[in-house]
């Protein structure tokens, strides 16, 4: 019985010789830009701010990649998002998207993005970067007003980050 207890208390000091070893060769690379750390906190802000469904705001930074598109190239879309019938019409209603071209015979009407989709996208594209920090007054923030459970949720978040961001610079 000695001799296995020996060996127990032996295999129990290579054990922690071993996680000894491992932990001082442990390497963590870190990354350059940590873009979507934020990303859920951004996009929400985002959709709040503009007054936009999750699949209107996928759609318009798909299509703000693209210069000149059809009806056509907006159904590709369509193929990742849930299908909306109503989609192009309302983000035209509302001056997300306008016609660059009429259409003609032979020729199919042409669209691109408007100088307010090219705003909010770098906007959020900003807030993704670190470079813009989300306001954290109640008068142009509706989360900050804390009405319900998650707006105080998301001021508590909000307030982190821009801390985090803070201590950054």
């Amino acid at each position: 019985m000695r001799k296995r207890n020996f060996t127990k208390k032996k295999h129990k000091k290579e054990h922690v010789d071993i996680q000894k070893n491992i932990k001082k060769n442990y390497y963590r690379s870190e990354l350059k830009r940590d873009y979507l750390k934020y990303f859920r906190l951004a996009r929400r802000y985002t959709q709040r701010k503009y007054n936009l469904s999750l699949t209107d705001l996928e759609v318009l930074l798909f299509l703000q990649s693209e210069f000149l598109f059809t009806k056509e190239d907006m159904d590709e879309i369509s193929l990742i998002v849930p299908w909306d019938k109503k989609r192009f019409k309302r983000l035209k209603e509302n001056g997300w998207i306008h016609t660059w071209r009429e259409p003609k015979p032979y020729m199919k009407a042409q669209y691109e993005v408007t100088s307010k989709t090219k705003n909010m996208v770098e906007y959020f594209c900003k807030i993704l970067e670190g470079d813009r920090r989300l306001t954290e007054n109640h008068k142009k923030n509706e989360y900050m007003k804390r009405a319900r459970y998650t707006d105080k949720v998301y001021a508590r978040a909000i307030e982190k980050m821009n801390k985090k961001l803070n201590n950054y610079d």
